[in-house]
């Protein structure tokens, strides 16, 4: 590893990456990353797949993604599922409310506990999701094709929706009676 002292040598750890060694992967440019006191190397890696064959799909299902219900699908025997969203979208009304509480306050530790609050929301939206991935994969067999809706302009059509519309009311008020206001 070249570093302004020199170059170095370095251990490391290959444990669960043979799999990429095969020749059928492509790397892309490495990133060194410093996280939690520890140095890591993040390398991107590709794989082409062959074309889909449409003759061994068994399955089709549709998803259709939102926010009261995280994720509806409908397979091609008819069967709807819902995976409800309310529990994550009161969560998330949660955190907006004490993201605001705390941009108030503009205090250096306010900040500091904004980006640990980002962090453990992001955290905790990409595990659900991944939970109904999950979800998904399991319940349909092995050859089903899964359609997404298009999602091209999904930001800009819901960053019109006001946000006192977006999550339930009351939600934003939590702990106003502690301020008196």
């Amino acid at each position: 590893m070249n570093t302004l002292d020199g170059r170095i040598k370095l251990d490391y750890a290959r444990k669960g990456m043979r799999r990429y060694f095969n020749g059928t992967w492509r790397f892309g440019t490495a990133k060194l990353v410093h996280k939690h006191g520890k140095w890591f190397l993040h390398i991107p890696v590709t794989k082409a797949f062959p074309e889909l064959d449409d003759a061994h799909i068994t399955n089709v299902v549709g998803v259709d993604l939102g926010i009261n219900f995280l994720a509806v699908t409908y397979d091609s025997q008819g069967e709807t599922t819902f995976y409800d969203g309310h529990t994550v979208k009161h969560k998330r009304g949660t955190f907006k409310a004490t993201r605001k509480q705390l941009q108030r306050r503009q205090t250096p530790s306010a900040r500091k506990r904004l980006r640990q609050l980002g962090s453990r929301e992001n955290r905790y939206v990409t595990d659900v999701n991944h939970q109904v991935t999950k979800a998904l994969v399991y319940r349909h067999p092995r050859s089903t094709l899964f359609v997404l809706e298009d999602l091209t302009g999904i930001r800009a059509a819901t960053e019109k929706v006001r946000a006192m519309n977006l999550y339930r009311k009351g939600i934003e008020h939590i702990g106003a009676g502690a301020t008196g206001a």
